[in-house]
């Protein structure tokens, strides 16, 4: 579980290379079929994989990331693509949403919010997302082996993205999992939901 808390996480965005590479997210994929334009917001940019797919489908991208170096690759690939995006490094549950958004996303990093503003995250997120938009997030569940070896970190129930988007249209949920390579070979396990604001 190399990658699993921010310590971690930062000094490997600081090696040279990307750490996820530049496929997206195939749930981000996926929510094109629901928003085909308009403002998006992608919580834990990263290196801008899925960032740099929505800004290529014509999206206006912003991000935020608590990594520097990841930032720094995310724009370095922005701009040999000739694309525009918006980036601002800070934590998670301190970034303030100012306005509302088409599509908002966040794969694989709400474990790294502090534990008790994950919750309160995810809701300003809706509170933010404009009629008939759509939000997509992708989560580590409590089945996961990296509940065991970070317990400081939020793993979510396998049903609990459900329960807090009842009020939304959910378009797809999935609970998965996914193989790893990076250090010891292990399985992760995820929840995923696309959801439209109603």
């Amino acid at each position: 579980m190399a990658f699993l808390n921010n310590k971690k996480l930062l000094g490997e965005y600081a090696k040279p290379g990307l750490l996820w590479g530049v496929k997206p997210n195939r749930f981000v994929k996926e929510a094109l079929k629901y928003v085909k334009s308009g403002d998006a917001l992608d919580i834990g940019i990263g290196e801008g994989r899925n960032a740099i797919y929505l800004a290529k489908e014509g999206f206006k991208v912003e991000g935020v990331d608590i990594s520097e170096s990841a930032l720094a690759k995310c724009m370095e690939i922005a701009d040999k693509e000739g694309l525009t995006i918006d980036t601002v490094q800070s934590k998670i549950e301190d970034y303030k949403l100012q306005k509302n958004y088409d599509l908002i996303i966040s794969v694989g990093t709400l474990h790294l919010v502090d534990k008790d503003k994950v919750l309160a995250v995810i809701d300003d997120v809706k509170k933010h997302t404009a009629i008939q938009g759509v939000n997509v997030l992708a989560v580590f569940t409590d089945e996961d082996l990296g509940k065991t070896e970070h317990p400081e970190l939020y793993f979510f129930h396998p049903s609990q993205l459900k329960e807090i988007y009842k009020d939304w249209q959910i378009l797809d949920f999935e609970n998965y999992t996914i193989k790893e390579s990076h250090g010891t070979p292990h399985v992760h396990h995820l929840c995923a939901i696309v959801a439209k604001r109603i």
